[in-house]
């Protein structure tokens, strides 16, 4: 004997039931990894930035507002970039940009 319930006017059996939940649970957990997604691009996004300002204080020899030692480099603004990744596109990563030139990080 199958088991049944009324919804309303309707009445649903027990597949029906599952398979209803089933689409509901596929949508509910494909939101979630889309918001962890999110989440996680954009903590990844804060610490390339981080790091990236790091390198560039070790390659001029000091830090952000600090005072310079000597002129031998300056800061001279940023601009941005993307980055391809598992999670997604990473747009807007602000790369720090030295007057001199010539800068790049421990991973290139």
């Amino acid at each position: 004997m199958r088991k049944s319930l009324e919804l309303g006017n309707e009445t649903r059996t027990g597949y029906d039931i599952n398979n209803r939940l089933y689409g509901w649970w596929k949508e509910v957990k494909n939101y979630f990894w889309e918001d962890t997604k999110g989440a996680a691009r954009m903590m990844v996004k804060i610490l390339l930035e981080e790091c990236l300002k790091v390198e560039l204080s070790n390659k001029i020899g000091y830090g952000y507002n600090k005072r310079r030692p000597l002129e031998i480099d300056k800061r001279n603004g940023f601009y941005m970039r993307g980055l391809g990744t598992e999670m997604g596109h990473i747009e807007q990563i602000r790369v720090p940009r030295p007057r001199a030139g010539g800068f790049s990080c421990l991973w290139n």
